[in-house]
């Protein structure tokens, strides 16, 4: 499974947006003259991304069969990819990697 740049920067957000919340009560509750006590929440978003991660983990790995598939292809020497298909493969992985740097 892959997750892209834009899951994990909302994903910080949420976290971030939570933490300086945390912060705030307490300082409210500070200003007032009482304690505040720990607590812990999870956003919405971070409940239904945990909820996502745990059923992808649950899938089956779709792409096994074909990857059999052209092992076997490798193995026996039938397997001829296309100049055409080598570039576009490699050009989609540079994409790919692009975004996750970034």
């Amino acid at each position: 499974m892959k997750i892209s740049g834009e899951q994990v920067q909302k994903a910080l957000q949420s976290y971030l947006k939570e933490t300086q919340d945390a912060q705030a009560q307490k300082s409210q509750a500070a200003a007032r003259g009482r304690e505040p006590r720990d607590q812990v929440a999870f956003s919405r978003e971070a409940r239904t991304l945990t909820r996502w991660v745990k059923e992808v983990g649950r899938q089956p790995d779709l792409h096994e069969a074909r990857v059999k598939e052209l092992e076997q292809a490798v193995a026996k020497g039938e397997y001829h990819p296309s100049a055409e298909e080598i570039a576009r493969q490699i050009l989609r992985r540079s994409l790919v990697d692009g975004r996750r740097e970034s």
